[in-house]
């Protein structure tokens, strides 16, 4: 896999696929802990498309990316996205974020709107605040949980429940076997096949996330912007409120979509309905012109 040493040193691990010469860059920003594995199905379904090429990658902190000392600061987790844009040649390109890495991305598309052609959040928050940022009762129990763990058996059990939903977790897939089985299945195959994030880089990346907080200004520069916005996130999400989203329209101007039934985990419960949403986002986004509903909200089974 690719590694770039970006303006202040630090190597980041990135993987690229699709076409090169294809008119679609896309690149996606994931959240806290975690690695670019967790784009795993958007990458596949992207990189397969016609006139698309797409960049994944680990944050700071994350995989097979350098681990520096905490805290890091959104400034630095700016600047590595523009680094790798960079070193790809992409003047202008398609910018997705779940989470942290939602977050991130609105940093990106305030600090760099010329180079953004359209603006997809995943599962994230524009306000800050240690009130209005606190996950629900249930998921700050079960984040605390996931944070002190050492054990991989914990976070991969804990982690399940904080992603998805219990009742989705119970039901069978079509080989029969529960999600929640075949869910901690595939995070055991990808924590085998990445590195832990260490706890260094927990406190790192978590810092970033404490400071995150648009201010009245910067929420009306992107309710501004040339861009389109998209907002996604289920209904059932107990790690960033699905409230949040739901603020999303009037606060930065965004499309809002709600997956009925679904979790933080909404990218890996549902990636064919996801996936749809986004590249039918990046098509409108292409013809100039901001998505246009009656209600600016869409409810998706």
């Amino acid at each position: 896999m690719p590694i770039l040493k970006v303006r202040d040193g630090i190597n980041i691990n990135y993987v690229v696929g699709g076409d090169p010469n294809a008119r679609n860059k896309v690149l996606f920003v994931m959240g806290l802990n975690a690695s670019h594995r967790q784009w795993d199905f958007q990458f596949e379904y992207f990189s397969s498309l016609p006139d698309y090429q797409v960049l994944v990658f680990d944050n700071r902190g994350a995989g097979f990316s350098d681990v520096p000392e905490p805290p890091y600061t959104m400034t630095q987790m700016v600047n590595d996205v523009i680094d790798l844009a960079n070193e790809l040649h992409w003047e202008k390109f398609h910018l997705i974020g779940c989470s942290m890495g939602g977050m991130i991305v609105q940093h990106v598309a305030l600090e760099h709107p010329e180079r953004i052609l359209s603006l997809t959040l995943i599962c994230t928050r524009v306000e800050g605040g240690f009130f209005k940022s606190l996950p629900t009762f249930e998921g700050t129990i079960k984040f605390l949980r996931i944070a002190k763990a050492t054990d991989p058996e914990v976070l991969l059990r804990t982690g399940a429940e904080l992603q998805f939903p219990l009742e989705y977790l119970s039901q069978k897939n079509p080989e029969g076997i529960t999600y929640r089985e075949y869910f901690y299945n595939l995070m055991k195959k990808r924590m085998a096949d990445v590195p832990m994030t260490t706890p260094k880089g927990k406190e790192g990346q978590l810092a970033v996330v404490k400071a995150h907080g648009l201010s009245q200004d910067q929420m009306k520069k992107l309710k501004d912007s040339k861009f389109p916005i998209l907002a996604l996130t289920g209904d059932s999400d107990i790690l960033i409120r699905s409230s949040h989203s739901y603020s999303m329209p009037e606060l930065i101007g965004a499309k809002l979509v709600v997956l009925k039934g679904h979790g933080h985990g909404l990218v890996a419960q549902s990636p064919e309905i996801i996936n749809q949403h986004i590249k039918d986002f990046i098509e409108e986004a292409n013809q100039k012109h901001a998505p246009v509903l009656e209600d600016n909200i869409v409810l998706s089974k």
